[in-house]
């Protein structure tokens, strides 16, 4: 298969393709998903690592919780917040995960974050039950993926539009605490024409209390889509394709930035504080995005603009007694920061618990986002003499802006636990920040018997806000030598750069480097890389949510900083009979990180040479039994343990967050191809005794256990 069928394929969203050529004509008539891998049998030839995960492998368990999907893969590190994945914290290969800032997200090959240049905490993140594929992208090949360059790329791949004439799916979930989920698409393609259009609904009463206050703490999500495809006959010579995708999804959700104190958690990790009853978030996208394709058999040319609408007011508590939350939280659990109306450690404790009176501000968080852009991409074959070439050429203009126009009302909580509200209400002043950028990469596949060599460049030229015009460009070398039909070895290099957005603070910049092998046969696959950040800056973003005493939006410069670790995966079928099947699988990843300087400033606080970054875990590890029978009964078993880490380098009692595991069931039974029922346990064990996460302001715990049944059909 050519790259140009590869980028025919690849415009139509469908991964397996590449391992299924008798059905590539059938499989160019899917529109909508744009893969930056494409299969897992392309995976298995990157020149780096990058993980495939298909709709079947999504149907395992039916996760909504993108933490729980990425906890399978090595190298990606997860904090949970809310219990629900709403506002994923992920980070790659030591990378900072304070809301997903560092990595470059992607729907359909479509960057995705609200204003990934402008303001790249990422507060909207797809709705993951109606995702039909993830791709996890590591390394040298990450490089055609930008702005977010040192880790990598995580792509989520939208439902594609059925290939036969008329097709569909319906999912049906029931869960505890009144929640549901309702899924459900159909669709069709004829000789030049197909659609689709797509719902999901997602709702639950959530599974925490508010002291004093009968307010619920769930969410209600709902999403639309709607994808149109005219195409010319497949099989012409010059082949074209017009794609159209219309989205609109909306979140109401009853989520707080207040968790609890270590007094507090210990005695009940589901509680919530009185104070927080008003809390709520409420967001709207709009997106769209048009595609042209053209294939005329030597090469191979697509085109995508897009254009994306977010807004967003996250009400929630900001100061309590005339101070920062996270000050409050310093004062009741460690007696610092007792300023102003906190008074004293027992004071603050009282506060937080209602059961002293104070003033409480409640900031309307109300911002909105826009993103948009054209992009395009090149690809042919070329052959020069016994040297096979596959070129790819890509560039981007991109736009986006954050405008903030937020205000603050003033409550009173008196010893009794009400909360009142006073009348009184603060704008803020109006203010945005814009970005623009131009993006230019250029890679090249050369193939020379068994060793497969991938050179690439990219250019980065933007400006952030009132700072003057960036541009930054990098290299990057990959390797993939198969040494036999079993075993191949990889190695690879690039440099990576995340843009700057503070006059005074520079890019953040490191060489990395990584080297592995892959084994596979007809039982095992094993994969294990070694991996190695040289950072000449690490960059520090000051949000909301991480607490520390600065001004959101502000950057900071860390200084030098070596990330080196290991990522492994191991797939093994223990026992294959006529009757039934044993798969078990094994991820685990290390990492060691050291700042090699020391400093102190405002947002990474006091650091010493020889330090470790927070809130990267040294060792994380995930281990699965399943069951595959023979009369249509399947049962998986998923267990996944994550080491103790700091949230601060000086890693203080109140700056630890426990090592914890979770333990989740899936069983399904399928009456035929098309029907299934499945009963699902998420944290199996109801594991909630430790603190997980501190980050915003508070320990945090896990969801407890929760049950859900549901049926699957497709038509």
């Amino acid at each position: 298969m050519n790259k140009e069928q590869g980028l025919r394929l690849s415009a139509a969203a469908i991964a397996v393709c590449m391992s299924l050529p008798a059905m590539a004509e059938e499989q160019a008539l899917r529109l909508g998903a744009s893969e930056i891998i494409g299969s897992k049998q392309k995976a298995l030839q990157l020149p780096g690592s990058g993980t495939v995960l298909t709709q079947e492998d999504l149907d395992e368990f039916k996760f909504t919780d993108i933490n729980r999907i990425l906890a399978d893969v090595p190298g990606v590190y997860v904090r949970s917040e809310e219990g629900y994945g709403l506002r994923p914290n992920i980070g790659i290969r030591g990378t900072t995960n304070e809301r997903s800032q560092r990595i470059t997200l992607m729907e359909d090959g479509i960057l995705v974050a609200p204003a990934p240049y402008a303001a790249p905490a990422a507060y909207y993140f797809p709705t993951v039950g109606r995702i039909a594929g993830v791709e996890v992208l590591k390394g040298p090949a990450a490089i055609a993926n930008g702005p977010y360059t040192i880790a990598g790329a995580i792509n989520l791949l939208s439902t594609p539009i059925p290939v036969k004439p008329f097709g569909g799916r319906i999912v049906q979930e029931l869960g505890e605490d009144s929640s549901f989920r309702t899924h459900a698409n159909v669709g069709g393609s004829s000789t030049h024409f197909g659609w689709l259009v797509e719902g999901h609904k997602q709702a639950t009463d959530g599974f925490s209390e508010i002291d004093n206050a009968s307010d619920q703490t769930g969410f209600d999500k709902e999403d639309m889509l709607v994808k149109l495809r005219l195409n010319s006959d497949p099989s012409a010579e010059i082949y074209h394709q017009v794609d159209l995708k219309l989205q609109r999804a909306t979140e109401n959700s009853d989520q707080t930035y207040v968790g609890l104190t270590d007094r507090d958690f210990k005695a009940d990790s589901n509680r919530r504080y009185g104070l927080t009853r008003q809390d709520n978030m409420d967001n709207e996208l709009e997106s769209f995005t048009l595609g042209y394709l053209l294939d005329t058999g030597s090469f191979s040319l697509l085109t995508q603009g897009y254009y994306q609408d977010y807004t967003r007011n996250w009400y929630k508590v900001d100061k309590i007694a005339g101070q920062s939350a996270s000050k409050a939280f310093d004062c009741a659990n460690a007696g610092v920061n007792c300023d102003g109306g906190l008074a004293s450690q027992g004071n603050a404790q009282a506060i937080l618990e209602g059961s002293a009176a104070a003033g409480v501000n409640v900031k309307a968080n109300n911002r909105l986002y826009n993103s948009q852009g054209i992009q395009t991409r090149f690809n042919t074959d070329l052959a020069w003499g016994t040297i096979q070439h596959g070129v790819e050429i890509g560039a981007r203009y991109h736009e986006d802006e954050e405008v903030r126009d937020q205000y603050v009302d003033t409550y009173q909580q008196d010893v009794d636990g009400s909360f009142i509200f006073t009348g009184v209400r603060t704008p803020e002043a109006k203010r945005s920040k814009t970005a623009k950028a131009y993006s230019l990469y250029l890679t090249d596949e050369i193939g020379l018997d068994r060793l497969t060599l991938t050179p690439g460049v990219r250019l980065e030229d933007y400006r952030i806000g009132d700072n003057s015009d960036e541009r930054e460009v990098m290299f990057g070398l990959g390797g993939h030598y198969q040494l036999n039909a079993n075993w191949a070895l990889l190695a690879g290099v690039h440099e990576g750069f995340t843009p700057t957005s503070t006059a005074g603070t520079n890019a953040e910049r490191a060489l990395n480097s990584e080297a592995g092998f892959r084994y596979l046969d007809d039982r095992l696959y094993a994969e294990v890389i070694g991996f190695y950040s040289d950072y000449d800056n690490l960059l520090g973003t000051c949000t909301a949510s991480s607490g520390a005493n600065c001004t959101v939006g502000d950057q900071f410069n860390g200084g030098e900083v070596e990330i080196r670790g290991l990522e492994s995966r191991f797939e093994y079928q223990l026992l294959q009979t006529a009757a039934f099947s044993l798969p078990v699988s094994l991820s685990y990843t290390w990492t060691d990180s050291e700042f090699q300087t020391g400093f102190n400033n405002s947002f990474f606080g006091v650091v010493e040479k020889g330090d470790a970054v927070p809130s990267i875990p040294e060792h994380q590890a995930t281990v699965g039994f399943g069951y595959r029978g023979a009369q249509g009964f399947t049962a998986d078993l998923r267990t996944n343990w994550v080491d103790g880490t700091c949230t601060e380098a000086t890693c203080g009692q109140f700056e630890k967050v426990d090592s914890y595991y979770t333990v989740d069931l899936a069983t399904r039974y399928a009456f035929n191809e098309q029907t299934e029922v499945y009963a699902n346990v998420i944290n199996l064990t109801d594991e909630t005794d430790n603190i997980i996460a501190r980050q915003p302001y508070g320990a945090r715990g896990q969801a407890p256990r929760t049950a859900l049944v549901g049926i699957s059909h497709s038509f």
